[in-house]
């Protein structure tokens, strides 16, 4: 697996940074004759589109209130503002279309029904998901004509509606690559004379089925209400049918190491400590916002276990973005609760150390989709809709109490994990986010049932609380379409997710997407979408 990886620091939490270089030592370039194989491209893809998640978590951990400035640091500008301008975030856009050309690159070299088919589909799933993440934040954007390389250095802009309709169409076909019973045996893709080809999934294709159905799920729900689509609703509906989903975690390891430059966690790398173990830039120059922690500190909900392993302090490290009043941060971030410090990093929770695997979706994400799912008819019923509430408030405790190696050690456990979850959910017997279906009122000794509004803020909220500093970028999404969960303007810190330098003309104070980057004014201007508003230009799907 060594072998295999070669990674160059990640571009770090910079608004304006620029592409990051290839993560695998292989000549990835479809133009060039000498071009690498399918075989030694996928495992660079895969670890390429990791390396992206963290950047697009970074970004989305201000636009979504989980992340604010720390004390004693000063021009964050349009991160603190959201006044973002064409040269704000600009590697989320070239950066997501460097990995695209090479998952592209892939699907082009093989065939959806032949021997190389399982390279066809785990590409072509990752290069729906890439798209789907680079659309949910963009709306328009290149893509019939995209990565067609000299034949089209200016390609036109899609309709989101028209490349979501295709990603159904894109990752439909990988499900059929997967199920294909052929005579020829397919090539698997589990290992290489370099290492392992499948980072993400050890070569379980079904896994890899799961994942797509897992990814149609969240698309699906997207666009639920989207009655432009109905026809596409209908027909991804009836294929979802008894379709199975995720109920692992899906992290990308390609066998990150510690104090090697480059070969660190890209998430570790960026708020924890870098490869010297010298803390990272973005740790102590940012803190957790009271928004945030007030879903375990008992503002809005009580929940110390999760806490615990999630902050290093309740307490001590908590601000609101674009306060100058802001605490500063401790070394290593307020997000690593370990107490050895950099290359020998080991802890629990949502930094763990330098050599653990990077989660892309999370088996708690998929529970919650399925929740909503249930509940409003997509899939299954409402009567299964509070199991896996259940199941994913449990999946997260999971996640954050195995340690760097995905494993549980010391005095943590899966039982243990499933008894805090169980026990955080009857402690907060009279909160309808956690309780889901009803509330108690102990002094009456009655039981109310939930309404179906507060039931999706219930699987919203929670979704937000497993995704918290992990898929900020998810989270921010979902917060757009549904508005959850709740964060009022005029409120205290614990109950306002915005920045209290604003510039937003939203109700609520905060960005609704951000700006194509000037490279594409400067060189396709033709095609770039003229001038949108950070605060009215809205996403396809964004109803709320």
């Amino acid at each position: 697996m060594k072998k295999l990886f070669k990674i160059l620091m990640v571009c770090g939490l910079v608004v304006s940074a620029t592409s990051c270089n290839k993560y695998l030592d292989i000549n990835a370039n479809p133009n060039d004759p000498t071009a690498a194989t399918p075989d030694l491209i996928l495992p660079q893809a895969i670890v390429s589109f990791a390396a992206y998640h963290v950047q697009f978590n970074s970004f989305a951990g201000y636009a979504n209130g989980m992340t604010a400035n720390g004390g004693g640091y000063g021009a964050f500008g349009a991160q603190t503002t959201y006044n973002y301008a064409t040269t704000d975030y600009t590697n989320l856009f070239s950066n997501s279309y460097d990995n695209i050309n090479d998952l592209q690159y892939i699907v082009d070299k093989t065939s959806a029904d032949g021997k190389d088919r399982y390279f066809n589909a785990a590409a072509r799933i990752m290069r729906a998901f890439a798209y789907q993440r680079l659309v949910d934040i963009y709306g328009d954007v290149p893509y019939t004509e995209a990565v067609k390389g000299a034949a089209n250095i200016a390609p036109k802009y899609d309709k989101a509606e028209d490349i979501y309709t295709d990603l159904f169409a894109q990752l439909n076909t990988a499900i059929e690559s997967i199920d294909m019973s052929t005579a020829e045996v397919p090539t698997p893709i589990k290992t290489a004379s370099a290492g392992s080809v499948d980072v993400l999934f050890g070569g379980d294709m079904q896994l890899w089925k799961r994942f797509a159905n897992t990814i149609k799920l969240r698309m699906l729900i997207r666009i639920q209400d989207v009655t432009s689509m109905a026809s596409v609703i209908s027909a991804e509906k009836a294929k979802l049918a008894g379709a199975d989903f995720i109920t692992k975690d899906a992290i990308v390891q390609p066998g990150y190491q510690a104090g090697n430059a480059g070969k660190q966690n890209p998430m570790w790398n960026t708020w924890a400590y870098n490869e010297t173990g010298s803390p990272s830039a973005a740790g102590i120059q940012q803190v957790p916002t009271a928004f945030a922690v007030g879903f375990y500190d008992g503002k809005k909900i009580s929940d110390p276990a999760r806490g615990a392993v999630t902050y290093k302090s309740l307490t001590s490290y908590t601000g609101q973005l674009g306060s100058s009043t802001n605490p500063n941060a401790p070394n290593g971030s307020a997000w690593y609760i370990g107490t050895a410090t950099g290359t020998s990093g080991d802890a629990v929770g949502i930094l763990k150390g330098p050599s653990m695997g990077q989660p892309i979706m999370l088996a708690a994400e998929s529970y919650f989709l399925q929740a909503e799912a249930n509940l409003v008819g997509l899939v299954g019923s409402p009567a299964t809709a509070q199991d896996n509430f259940n199941e994913g408030i449990r999946a997260s405790f999971r996640y954050l109490y195995k340690d760097k190696s995905n494993a549980y050690s010391g005095s943590y456990s899966e039982s243990k994990a499933n008894d805090d979850a169980n026990a955080y959910i009857s402690a907060n017997s009279k909160n309808y986010l956690v309780r889901y279906t009803t509330v108690t009122d102990i002094v009456n000794n009655t039981t109310t049932p939930t309404t179906e509004a507060q039931k999706l803020e219930a699987i919203i909220t929670q979704k937000y609380i497993a995704l918290n500093q992990i898929d900020a970028n998810e989270a921010f999404n979902e917060y757009r379409r549904t508005g959850y969960p709740k964060s009022n303007p005029t409120g205290d810190p614990a109950h306002n997710a915005a920045s209290t330098i604003s510039v937003s003309t939203a109700p609520d104070k905060l960005p609704v997407r951000i700006q194509y980057p000037s490279s594409e004014y400067a060189l396709n201007s033709a095609n770039v979408p003229p001038a949108v508003n950070n605060f009215t230009s809205k996403l396809f799907w964004d109803l709320n």
